[in-house]
């Protein structure tokens, strides 16, 4: 064997021994939060099998038992390639005698000889005892078991500076779906959504001494537009809460039970943001509130008259960039100016907005000289500093030669002009001819009876004309009618959609595409504006339209149903396509029986 074929396999044993070190994955897992004397599951999942796992000093926390060992495998295949998969888990039960907020260190996980750490993990310990997490037959929920608040990063604040609002549910008792989310409307603040909430996803914290499972619904960045007191309403959702049921007071009712779903309505308190207006402003402000910095650049400083420039000023940094305006550049007159075009590359954050924003300047100097772009002043108000921040960018000197099309020699100042000898072309004056002029006859049309009858036939086309368009322009005024004429027809649209995504076994867009096309049919035909589409609303307009209670009761559980399983969507395609079978029926139903 060759030194270079040597060479080579060595280096692919090599390179295949690291690949397969880099596969070893180590992972800590335990709950975020827990009581005084409370059980808790502490597992080390790896993808190969452990010579051994080192424990450190777990203090506070006391080991109870451990390691219990669990593992599984799966095989896969992909383009007729097989892959094996294995996991395994050790698994610790802990427990603390202690409250507080604790690291665990990370763990040292012995395999194939090589020393593997997890990462470290903190953990709160509360004190208390264990809450109930269901509610006994015919009692009412209390507050304290489920809410929902809005938090604020902060309340007192400048005008323009952001605020971090956050929509979070509190539950100690389970829950099987949310439904008609509400999330306030922040009048009074320019906002950006921090992030896309398509599905909630329960997290356990500890609020006022106790244990709750959360979910975040909502996070939006808020920059106040006015000073003073300004409100935020509750926001408002719909909790379906699984109800433990006890018939009676049998010993076997411990194992045999059963359960109800009950639909709660919650709201959060009202808010209030203090927000103080800005002091008064100096002429370069151009409305940041932040921290931000700017530079400029010019594409040429040495050009022909008429040839054009491109000025860029960049601001960058961290506040409400969106919000920033141009700054005001003071261009020589002689430069044919156009407005800026704005490029933005901004990423909003839980803190503010971070990113920046380009502004390019078309120019055009018209004549040939030496000119000043001056340097641009930059104002923003800086909160952690409560005072104006003024920055300047440099300045530019622009050299102009004559352009090659220009006949004229022209200064900068325009103070001496070389005039052009006027010239004549051809023959400047002709005489007045004195022959006799003889004028033709030409045949007339106007006042011949095909001349009236062309008049006529106009004037008809453009009364149907103007009646046409009346009648459209009286149709699109009726908004309402419009819709109600066209709701059947764009809803089956949208089943189609919903068919298509069943097809394809996209669960959650196909319960998305469904209610979509119920409520928007709702909305359309009931002349209902998307804010006043609750179930009570839906219900007492239909009972009004004489629709039957039974076909109600149908059209409510089937929205219900959707919207439960756009957060758990179900994996049976047969019950799919009865949800599907069923919204054609009630819709079909609900055409024949509701009338304008």
């Amino acid at each position: 064997m060759s030194a270079k074929k040597l060479s080579f396999l060595l280096l692919l044993i090599l390179t295949s021994w690291k690949v397969s070190a880099d596969r070893v994955k180590v992972e800590l897992s335990t709950a975020n939060v827990a009581r005084v004397g409370q059980q808790i599951r502490l597992a080390i999942a790896t993808n190969e099998e452990a010579d051994k796992v080192k424990l450190p000093n777990l203090s506070p926390l006391e080991v109870l038992m451990g390691p219990m060992t669990s593992s599984s495998s799966s095989i896969q295949i992909i383009n007729g390639r097989s892959s094996r998969n294995n996991s395994y888990t050790y698994t610790y039960i802990v427990r603390s005698s202690k409250a507080g907020i604790f690291t665990i260190p990370s763990v040292d996980v012995i395999i194939n000889g090589k020393t593997y750490k997890t990462q470290t993990k903190k953990i709160e310990i509360i004190k208390g005892n264990a809450s109930a997490n269901t509610t006994s037959s015919g009692s009412e929920i209390e507050k304290k078991d489920l809410f929902v608040k809005v938090l604020l990063s902060r309340t007192k604040v400048k005008e323009g500076e952001a605020i971090l609002a956050t929509t979070k549910l509190y539950t100690r008792v389970p829950i099987s779906g949310v439904s008609n989310i509400e999330i306030p409307s922040f009048t009074g603040f320019y906002t950006k959504p921090v992030e896309d909430i398509r599905r909630l996803t329960l997290k356990q914290e500890s609020y006022n001494d106790d244990i709750y499972n959360t979910a975040i619904l909502n996070k939006t960045l808020l920059f106040p537009q006015k000073s003073g007191k300004i409100k935020i309403e509750p926001a408002k959702i719909t909790v379906q809460v699984q109800q433990r049921i006890r018939r009676s007071q049998d010993f076997f009712d411990d194992f045999f039970n059963s359960t109800r779903t009950v639909s709660v309505d919650i709201k959060s308190p009202t808010r209030v943001i203090h927000a103080t207006a800005l002091p008064a402003a100096p002429q370069s402000y151009s409305g940041g509130v932040g921290s931000f910095d700017i530079s400029a650049s010019i594409s040429d400083t040495k050009v022909k008259a008429n040839d054009a420039i491109t000025l860029k000023l960049t601001i960058k940094g961290k506040g409400n960039l969106s919000l920033v305006t141009a700054p005001k550049l003071n261009f020589p007159s002689d430069f044919e100016t156009y407005d800026p075009q704005n490029k933005s590359s901004i990423k909003v954050t839980s803190s503010g907005e971070v990113g920046n924003k380009t502004l390019e300047y078309l120019v055009q100097p018209r004549f040939a000289g030496t000119f000043t772009i001056p340097s641009v002043d930059f104002s923003y108000y800086d909160p952690a500093k409560g005072t104006y921040i003024t920055k300047s960018t440099k300045s530019f000197t622009i050299e102009v030669a004559p352009g090659e099309e220009k006949a004229l020699a022209v200064s900068s100042n325009m103070s001496n002009v070389n005039k052009e000898v006027i010239k004549t072309v051809g023959e400047d004056i002709r005489f007045i001819s004195t022959d006799k002029v003889r004028f033709k006859k030409n045949n007339q049309f106007f006042g011949t009876p095909l001349f009236y009858l062309l008049y006529v036939l106009a004037l008809a086309i453009f009364v149907i004309l103007y009646l046409l368009n009346l009648k459209k322009i009286r149709e699109r005024e009726d908004v309402w009618g419009t819709k109600n004429k066209k709701a059947n027809k764009l809803a089956l649209r949208r089943l189609k959609q919903a068919a298509t995504h069943l097809k394809q076994n996209e669960d959650e867009k196909f319960y998305e595409a469904m209610l979509v096309a119920l409520m928007g049919y709702l909305e359309d035909k009931l002349t209902l504006p998307k804010s006043e589409l609750t179930k009570d609303t839906i219900k007492e307009k239909l009972t009004a339209k004489q629709v039957d209670s039974q076909d109600i009761e149908a059209l409510s559980s089937l929205i219900d149903t959707c919207e439960f399983a756009r957060y758990a969507p179900s994996q049976d395609h047969n019950i799919q396509e009865e949800v599907y079978k069923k919204a054609l029926n009630i819709l079909s139903i609900m055409e024949k029986t509701i009338k304008k």
